[in-house]
């Protein structure tokens, strides 16, 4: 058969946008691990679009090849890590994590999204405008960023509402291995209000547009509820309108445990068959030009309706894509497509890598856009050898539609689905094929109804009769499976590059790659090149990383209250105090450790306020912790509650520190405690003749706890005190000290606020000092 087609996996030779798209993804990845101004990155966007210039003019341009200049790939990389930059939220008075440790504070904003009924609250979203606090010395102060607010169920308040909020701010805690912090951050949300009093002020301030999709979309919802009884009313809101609120949490975990949950939440199966349905019926009634455009408007307005989630975005990009080239007559490929999404995606929102739907839409599609094709034809090929054209062409629609496209699918997702949750089940094999064939029918059905109840409640509840035999039927089959085995099998939390591991080999296999072919393409100077020099950046990392035989104390954050990172000689790390914002603390963090070691020995804790723990809240996440040593009562306050329950559930030791308490480190080294009444009142870090003092106190000064080569912290010798006695080093104070008040002529004073970051290095007699600023 000369001119069969092949089943062969096959790249297009050009595709721009899918390459543009991959590069994008990295920016954010790379800007959240590499501690580079926003205008850094503006220069070497810059001058990566330069070089892309002069790349693609110096082509010949006689029978030019399609190709897309290397350079171009680096200035996405470095356009998309400037946006991750500009998007991170400052340190100062103007923004929300300044506020975490204040108390009564009177916060001002407006509701930006429709409340979200949750089990125990409704939660709303604020975007803060001003703040009262008795602690400011101006009483108001201009904020921007968003705040999210639990107020009680019931509680009736609508997007668009002028809020002011009496309360504090928390920040908001870990679930065991899931990161919630971490996870409203991406968000844009630093902060949480819970039990605060909230009272509305105005209403009718957002956008026209908004508010009539979001009423809408609550009249909508009404309908549902109204014209379907129950439990398929909450699966149909689910489908329809992306409210998954209704939903009990028995029913929930029967779809996840079958792997059907992207049927309830709005994926790119439903707006693929919402986006066929507007197509045909508009390009009929107004011609394919003026038709597809008025349906990716409808696309667009859905998008917001049901939440414009990132699976959502995803295919209303992708579908109005695909409308787009119609409309102009061009046929793009699936892979180039997913790439323009994500490049949009990317810039729209460049937190969008983080965000789990985002990942397991954009490898399920990936999986599809690459394997659907070759692989229903391969199975096509198979089914007639053995049972014939007539018999293949019909068993092939079937198997490939509601079989292997969703066996590709759930291939591409699997390792993700265990990374994150740690756990899955094999029943996604019999609960698919048997309730998507059901899924177009439903949705289509169930839109008339729901279209007919918003024009009148009974022509909705006739009309709802036609789809409710198909949502019941989709219920009671994954309520079966479930029911026959009931128990997901549980995996170990483990590394990414596990998961990355997974992909190399299934596109190895996939593409049918041959050792000698792959190391052929490997070895071509470009490639290896590209290898050597990743190769030599690792090396020099590891090698500048090693141990090098002397203590170092990294001062970094406020003058008042500095997070100090002590590295012994021999290599291990101590982290004391968390007073920072944690995205800046993991930041500044992981930038004085090797790429290749991301261990933490001790977290030391002197102090148990707000202020003082909020930095660590997820650090866990992405470093491991061997032990964790409190100086004051974790039980004390909700917040230090909340944190130490997040290291238990993570199995991290922890325990008091008392006087007597010393951590020994090489053969001199050691870092003794000095317990106050509710908390630390110092810490003591020495190697052979050099000590360095944490003051935690304003009543300690450096003499009181013997000599003492470095003195950090609130108290300080006056002018008319008596000064140390002379000492092989010299006395060096880090703080914010008057000069008036300090005695110069015994003392070195210096200012953490005017630097980034202090470091004190020594080998035990003599130390040097170095700062960024």
């Amino acid at each position: 058969m000369p001119n069969a087609p092949t089943t062969k996996v096959r790249l297009p030779e050009f595709m721009p946008f899918f390459w543009l798209g991959c590069a994008a993804l990295v920016g954010p990845l790379l800007a959240s691990r590499i501690n580079l101004p926003w205008y850094a990155w503006g220069v070497a966007a810059s001058l990566s679009v330069l070089g892309a210039i002069l790349q693609a003019r110096s082509r010949p341009r006689i029978l030019p090849q399609p190709q897309l200049p290397s350079l171009l790939l680096a200035a996405s990389v470095c356009f998309a890590a400037l946006l991750y930059q500009v998007s991170l939220p400052d340190t100062g008075p103007d923004a929300i994590p300044y506020y975490l440790d204040m108390e009564n504070l009177t916060l001002r904003g407006m509701v930006v999204k429709p409340p979200e009924t949750r089990s125990t609250a409704t939660a709303l979203t604020v975007r803060l405008s001003t703040v009262e606090s008795a602690e400011l010395k101006t009483g108001e102060a201009r904020v921007s960023g968003k705040i999210l607010v639990e107020v009680p169920l019931g509680s009736v308040y609508h997007y668009g509402d002028e809020v002011q909020i009496h309360g504090e701010l928390t920040v908001p805690e870990d679930f065991g291995s899931f990161s919630y912090r971490a996870w409203l951050e991406h968000h844009g949300i630093y902060a949480l209000a819970r039990y605060a009093q909230v009272r509305v002020l105005a209403t009718g301030n957002g956008s026209p547009i908004l508010t009539a999709i979001y009423q809408l979309r609550e009249k909508a919802i009404g309908v549902v509820n109204a014209i379907f009884p129950s439990p398929e009313s909450a699966l149909l809101r689910g489908i329809l309108l992306g409210d998954e609120s209704g939903i009990s949490s028995g029913l929930k975990y029967a779809y996840s445990l079958t792997g059907t949950a992207h049927i309830i939440a709005i994926s790119g199966f439903n707006m693929t068959i919402l986006a066929s349905i507007v197509t045909r019926l508009l390009t009929k009634r107004f011609g394919a030009r003026s038709g597809g455009v008025v349906a990716i408007l409808v696309l667009a307005g859905y998008s917001i309706l049901v939440g414009a989630s990132a699976s959502v975005i995803r295919a209303a990009i992708m579908s109005s894509y695909v409308i787009l080239g119609s409309m102009l007559f061009r046929r793009g490929n699936m892979l180039n497509n997913l790439g323009l999404c994500v490049l949009l995606m990317v810039w729209i929102d460049p937190h969008i890598p983080w965000d789990i739907g985002f990942q397991m839409s954009a490898m399920a599609t990936l999986g599809l856009a690459m394997f659907s094709e070759p692989w229903q034809k391969s199975l096509r090929a198979r089914l007639e050898a053995r049972f014939g054209e007539p018999a293949a062409e019909k068993l092939g629609g079937v198997l490939g539609e509601y079989f292997l496209l969703t066996l590709i699918a759930q291939a591409m997702v699997l390792p993700l689905i265990i990374w994150h949750f740690r756990e899955s089940s094999w029943l996604f094999l019999l609960a698919n094929p048997l309730v998507l064939p059901a899924q177009p029918p439903l949705m289509i059905l169930s839109l008339v109804a729901l279209a007919g109840g918003l024009i009148a409640p009974g022509l909705g509840k006739l009309l709802a009769w036609l789809a409710w035999p198909f949502s019941a039927y989709t219920n009671r089959v994954v309520l079966f499976l479930s029911g026959l085995f009931p128990n997901a099998w549980v995996f170990p939390a483990f590394s990414l590059m596990w998961v990355l591991l997974y992909y190399a080999l299934f596109f190895a296999v996939a593409f049918r790659l041959a050792p000698r072919k792959a190391a052929a393409t490997l070895l071509k100077p470009a490639w290896a090149l590209t290898g050597l020099t990743c190769l030599s950046l690792l090396v020099w990392s590891a090698v500048e990383a090693r141990p090098d035989g002397r203590l170092t104390l990294r001062l970094i954050g406020a003058e008042a209250d500095p997070v100090a990172l002590v590295t012994t000689a021999g290599g291990a790390h101590i982290l004391i105090n968390g007073a920072m914002d944690g995205r800046t603390l993991l930041q500044e963090v992981t930038a004085a450790f090797s790429p290749f070691n991301r261990q933490i020995d001790f977290i030391i804790i002197p102090s148990c306020s707000k202020a003082a723990v909020s930095g660590l809240f997820g650090l866990t996440n992405s470093m491991r912790v061997g032990q964790v040593l409190w100086g004051c009562d974790a039980s004390r306050l909700a917040t230090t509650r909340n944190l130490s329950h997040a290291f238990e559930q993570q199995g991290i030791p922890q325990a008091n520190l008392r006087a007597q308490d010393v951590i020994a480190f090489g053969q001199s080294g050691l870092l003794q405690a000095v317990p106050g009444e509710k908390a630390l009142s110092a810490l003591s870090l020495q190697l052979e003749e050099f000590k360095a003092v944490l003051s935690y106190a304003a009543d300690i000064q450096p003499c009181e706890l013997s000599l003492a080569s470095v003195f950090i912290g609130p108290g300080l010798p006056k002018s008319g005190q008596a000064p140390c006695q002379r000492q092989t080093n010299p006395v060096l104070i880090l703080g914010s000290p008057s000069p008036g008040d300090v005695a110069i002529s015994a003392y070195q004073p210096i200012s953490l606020a005017d630097y980034r970051w202090v470091e004190v290095s020594t080998d035990g007699s003599n130390f040097s000092l170095r700062g960024r600023k």
